[in-house]
């Protein structure tokens, strides 16, 4: 499985340093801020290992690290759909391509409806 399909996007890595969850996972979304708001020119690599000027660093959250974060709060299930996008079943169900921005969004959900602290 490839390594994108087992953190959340880049998107969702943005949202959720946006809302204040602390930058501290697995692996990071590197590269400079300029490509980085065009959703381009940004690696993905195990721990922070680049050191130029200007770099930004954005947690991609791994599919543990965002379970850790909303289970058992709001969490009752999730199931691999037919289609084979991935849904979690709560009180707001998310379906996305994979089970990490699946988790991803259900934990913005929770932070900006004040369900959940900022982890």
């Amino acid at each position: 499985m490839k390594m994108e399909n087992q953190v959340c996007s880049l998107d969702l890595a943005r949202k959720l340093k946006e809302l204040g969850v602390k930058q501290e996972s697995l692996f990071y979304y590197q590269g400079q801020q300029k490509e980085f708001d065009k959703g381009f020119g940004y690696i993905l690599e195990l721990g922070k290992v680049l050191n130029w000027k200007g770099a930004v660093f954005l947690s991609a959250f791994t599919v543990a690290e965002l379970g850790e974060m909303i289970y058992p709060i709001f969490f009752s299930g999730i199931s691999k759909r037919s289609d084979g996008t991935w849904g979690i079943e709560s009180e707001h169900y998310e379906v996305r391509t994979t089970e990490a921005d699946a988790r991803a969004k259900v934990l913005i959900y929770l932070i900006e409806n004040k369900l959940i602290s900022t982890p």
